[in-house]
């Protein structure tokens, strides 16, 4: 934000001053203990989930899953350019 303050000259106005634990109404300790548990979440519970559905997956089955997830990517990618 400070980045961002200095290029532009725009101060954010968020919600972070209202926390008791926060350093220049930048970070404060429950969010940043809130993104460090679900990162550890996704990181130990569901990426190896998901490894092993895709593993189970025969190698067309993870190409469909590929094409798929590419065409919703460039048809999400085209909607915002063309907002």
């Amino acid at each position: 934000s400070w980045l961002h303050y200095i290029t532009l000259g725009v101060r954010f106005y968020c919600i972070i001053p209202r926390y008791s634990i926060q350093w220049q109404g930048r970070i404060c300790l429950s969010a940043s203990l809130r993104f460090g548990v679900g990162g550890m979440v996704i990181l130990y519970l569901l990426q190896p989930l998901l490894e092993k559905g895709i593993g189970r997956l025969s190698k067309k089955g993870r190409q469909t899953v590929f094409a798929v997830l590419f065409v919703l990517f460039v048809i999400d990618v085209v909607s915002r350019v063309l907002r």
